[in-house]
Parts: structure tokens; C-alpha cells; sequence
């Protein structure tokens, strides 16, 4: 993980900012899982940096998770780095793929607060609105729940994000 940080800094050192923007958006996002009786929502402001076809960023999350069975409701924050790779571009449209980690924290409850990290990759979309503006969004997520410690691909709503970016 630090030869890849470190390689992305010297990148950005050796020349790339010439062709490089920086991006600011977030989103919100809604989630339930029927199976799971869960209900979820995460508000995530992003900043990022461009160049060519990679982007990488971060968002802050902090999520609303509730169960419905037994009422119990959950408050997370942390930070989510990423790196995006931009795989075609057909007019206004980008396909991408994200990879990234989400480490989040509870916040302090009944069982006392614990750190949540995931690894994830998802698969996203950008339509580019102006030469400023631009809305993106995913749908699945491949992920690994370490804290449960299994591998899961879910299509469900709380797998789908969108988020309007403006870009400098």
C-alpha cells in the first residue's frame, strides 16, 4: 500500500499537474437490504484530483444505519480513499471502475465504538453535464467485510450511488 501511495505522489510530482484538474461534489445515498431488514443512509462530500485517465480522492462518510428488528440505530463517520481509472468514453458518457477502501468508526453506543474497514471495487458511470459539471454514479460493489470477514457482490440499493461534481 505505500509503494502505490508513494507512486501516485511521484506522479503527481514528476509533471502530471500540467493535465491534471481537481474535482469537488458528493453524494447521498439511500440503502436497504429487505433480506438484511436494514435501512442505511450516507451523506459523502469528495474531493479528488484528475489526470489522464486516472482520478484519485477521498469522501468523508458518515452514515445512518438502522436495523429494523430490533431498533437499533448506528451513526458511522470516516473516510473512504479511492482511485478511479476511466476505462472509454463513448460522447458525454465515461465508464470507470473504482477501487478503494471505506474505513469507517461508530460512533459510541450501547456496544462501544469499533473501526470498519472494506475494501471495495465498483463499477460507475460519468455523464458530463458542462465543461464544469459532471454526475456520476455506480451500481454494485464487490467487497470484502473484514470485520465480518466474507466476500460479497451486491446489486441492491444500497450498492447504487449517484453524486453531481464540479471540476476546476
Amino acid at each position: 500500500m505505500k509503494k502505490i501511495i508513494l507512486t501516485l505522489i511521484a506522479g503527481l510530482l514528476l509533471g502530471i499537474p500540467a493535465m491534471a484538474q481537481w474535482c469537488v461534489g458528493g453524494s447521498i445515498n439511500y440503502g436497504a437490504s429487505y433480506k438484511e431488514h436494514t435501512h442505511s443512509i450516507n451523506i459523502k462530500p469528495d474531493v479528488s484530483y484528475t489526470f489522464g485517465n486516472v482520478c484519485v480522492g477521498a469522501n468523508l462518510t458518515i452514515e445512518i444505519y438502522r436495523e429494523n428488528d430490533t431498533n437499533n440505530t448506528s451513526q458511522y463517520y470516516g473516510i473512504s480513499p479511492y482511485v478511479q481509472y476511466y476505462l472509454f468514453e463513448v460522447g458525454p458518457l465515461s465508464f470507470y471502475i473504482e477501487g478503494g477502501v471505506e474505513i469507517l468508526r461508530r460512533l459510541q453506543d450501547a456496544e462501544g465504538p469499533f473501526l470498519h474497514w472494506t475494501p471495495y471495487i465498483n463499477p460507475g458511470l460519468c455523464i458530463t453535464m458542462t465543461e464544469h459539471w459532471s454526475v456520476m454514479g455506480y451500481l454494485g460493489r464487490l467487497e470484502y467485510d473484514a470485520y465480518n470477514q466474507y466476500l460479497s457482490f451486491g446489486l441492491e440499493s444500497s450498492n447504487f450511488g449517484v453524486g453531481v461534481y464540479y471540476t476546476f
